[in-house]
């Protein structure tokens, strides 16, 4: 089913397929071939939610390139979130983030060796695997709010490294292509939902010399920095949507 809303920013695509639901947006065909960001929403959050949060949508007009929101199944899980902290089932989410992309470059003009991936807690954790794991694909990635997916193998110990920020690497999480990547972080010390600490672990288990220095905002809690008034973003002069950007663009 593919639904069409028309907004500010031009057309909104919603499409439920047998692969997943997910949201597009972006230029029209006449700008040529563009580059295209994969977001990834947070527990107890959708991806049209996570769409409004970020305003991601009005900078691709301004700026040219797609967005994909990929939505998770309450199927694969209850409360929506990715499952980052399962080998197996973090690897058959990411095949169908994949299959997303390839019924998305089958319509829209993407400059495929400009696809990255961006999110936001369990998003970002996502988002973290797909640019590590899957970097035929995705060129960088940006990861905000998150733990590292190395560092967990099962939903308790997700648990206990969230909060503590603490946890050994699981060898059996390195997938057979793992690489570390240019990974742009982003988080909140005042984030009560995945301690700040984490961003060290992330600095040693993922980033690549091609990425920045964190980013760790003194204010921010477990949302999305400079987004809209709504639950899981943070108004603020700072915008996380225009900072991942900024980095993506440089590649």
């Amino acid at each position: 089913m593919l639904i069409l809303k028309a907004s500010l920013f031009g057309l909104l695509f919603f499409v439920q397929a047998s692969y997943g639901s997910y949201l597009v947006c972006g230029p029209d065909a006449s700008a040529g071939s563009r580059p295209l960001i994969v977001m990834l929403h947070g527990c107890d959050q959708t991806a049209a939610e996570f769409q409004r949060s970020t305003e991601i949508c009005e900078l691709a007009k301004k700026e040219q390139f797609h967005v994909l929101f990929p939505e998770q199944s309450r199927a694969r899980n209850p409360i929506g979130c990715w499952n980052w902290y399962d080998a197996k089932k973090i690897e058959e989410e990411a095949q169908a983030v994949t299959a997303t992309l390839q019924r998305v470059f089958e319509h829209k003009p993407i400059d495929k060796a400009k696809v990255h991936v961006a999110g936001i807690s369990a998003g970002g954790a996502f988002a973290g695997y797909l640019a590590s794991c899957h970097s035929d694909v995705f060129k960088a990635g940006a990861i905000h709010s998150s733990p590292s997916f190395l560092r967990a193998r099962d939903l308790n110990q997700a648990l206990r490294l969230m909060k503590s920020g603490r946890g050994k690497v699981q060898k059996e999480r390195l997938c057979a292509g793992f690489k570390k990547a240019p990974l742009l972080v982003i988080h909140g010390a005042k984030d009560n939902v995945v301690d700040v600490k984490n961003v060290d672990l992330l600095v040693e288990d993922l980033l690549d010399t091609r990425s920045p220095k964190p980013r760790v905002v003194p204010e921010l809690p477990h949302a999305w920095l400079g987004g809209v008034p709504m639950k899981y973003s943070f108004p603020n002069p700072i915008k996380a949507t225009q900072l991942l950007w900024d980095f993506f663009s440089s590649f």
